[in-house]
């Protein structure tokens, strides 16, 4: 966890562990960084994709294959695994090209 003991208004925070985790030192090696980036990219996936997709027709199908693997590729296994799951809900026109492009 990102915090150390409660005090007297709560949590009190690492300051150096958090700004690691936030400004993505050590992805793939420390396990906060990790958690910060499988958040954003399952949340990217789930809340932004298609908005983003909608943004741009213009994007060949091989331009997204290589924005959704830049985005698989900085998940860790646990991430890769939640978003397959079911518990995440994928962007139902876009699933043919998230499979396509992770398979």
């Amino acid at each position: 966890m990102l915090y150390v003991k409660k005090g007297v208004f709560g949590v009190i925070l690492q300051p150096q562990r958090v700004n690691k985790a936030v400004g993505k030192k050590s992805l793939k090696t420390n396990p906060d960084t990790q958690l910060v980036e499988d958040i954003a990219a399952l949340v990217f996936i789930e809340h932004y994709m298609q908005a983003f997709a909608d943004k741009h027709p213009e994007y060949s199908e091989q331009k997204w294959i290589e924005i959704i693997l830049r985005t698989w590729n900085k998940m860790s296994e646990k991430g890769k695994e939640f978003a397959l799951s079911g518990d995440l809900k994928l962007p139902e026109p876009l699933i043919p090209l998230i499979k396509k492009s992770i398979s």
